[in-house]
């Protein structure tokens, strides 16, 4: 099941970051969350279960779902700036079953925009940053039916 053509009720962010020269984890089992992740001057190689593979490019964004399980390669595009990767897990009130999906998005500066003000929202914690968050994940969902959707 596509999870951009169901509506979407976000129950819980879990977290919102911004990883910086490959930090974080390269093999994830039963995911625990589902998650969207943004990619900017990096590439990766998504490995799943199945034996499906999907790759990320500079600009695109991947949706990765709840309870699935994968090995993710990356290097960056470009070797004299920053690898940089957004991503923001949540949780939705049922469990529902989707694919891994790479979205490329029209506008990558919108949607970038909407990461990083999602993940300075959540490392300040300020009051209201989850309300703050939680509007940021669903303008950057909206956009990302309208870019794949509407032509």
């Amino acid at each position: 099941m596509d999870f951009l053509k169901n509506d979407v009720f976000i129950s819980e962010i879990i977290l919102a970051v911004h990883l910086v020269n490959g930090k974080g984890t390269p093999v994830h089992k039963n995911r625990p969350s589902h998650g969207i992740a943004f990619y900017h001057n990096s590439k990766s190689t998504f490995t799943f279960e199945d034996g499906e593979t999907l790759e990320c490019c500079d600009g695109d964004c991947i949706f990765l779902p709840q309870g699935s399980s994968y090995t993710v390669i990356g290097e960056p595009c470009d070797s004299d700036k920053e690898v940089s990767v957004y991503a923001i897990n949540f949780r939705l009130p049922e469990f529902k079953s989707f694919r891994p999906t790479v979205i490329k998005p029209k506008s990558p500066g919108e949607i970038r925009s909407l990461f990083v003000k999602s993940a300075n929202s959540w490392r300040k914690k300020e009051v209201g940053f989850n309300e703050e968050c939680m509007s940021y994940l669903y303008s950057l969902i909206s956009h990302l039916k309208k870019d794949r959707f509407i032509y």
